[in-house]
């Protein structure tokens, strides 16, 4: 049996509210992926969670065109931070 997502508040749950139904899915797993990520209750590192996440460098190079430095943490994130992640 799977876990039920948390609701989503702050800036993650103002972007799955901006997606259609059917991406719902997708992004509560990559927000799960997120905030679920080892140590997330001390906030780890976005560029580490990524590197787990996305293949190759696509996390680091999403961090760089975001502008957000390898050590910034979920946190960080606005709405737009997380829909440009999810299509990431």
């Amino acid at each position: 049996m799977s876990r039920p997502t948390p609701a989503l508040d702050g800036p993650a749950g103002a972007a799955r509210g901006q997606l259609a139904d059917d991406a719902h899915d997708g992004f509560d797993r990559l927000t799960h992926a997120v905030l679920a990520a080892p140590g997330a209750s001390r906030q780890p590192a976005l560029g580490a969670v990524l590197r787990g996440l996305l293949p190759g460098t696509a996390g680091v190079r999403w961090l760089h065109a975001e502008g957000l430095s390898p050590t910034s943490r979920a946190a960080d994130l606005t709405a737009a931070h997380w829909l440009s992640l999810h299509e990431a």
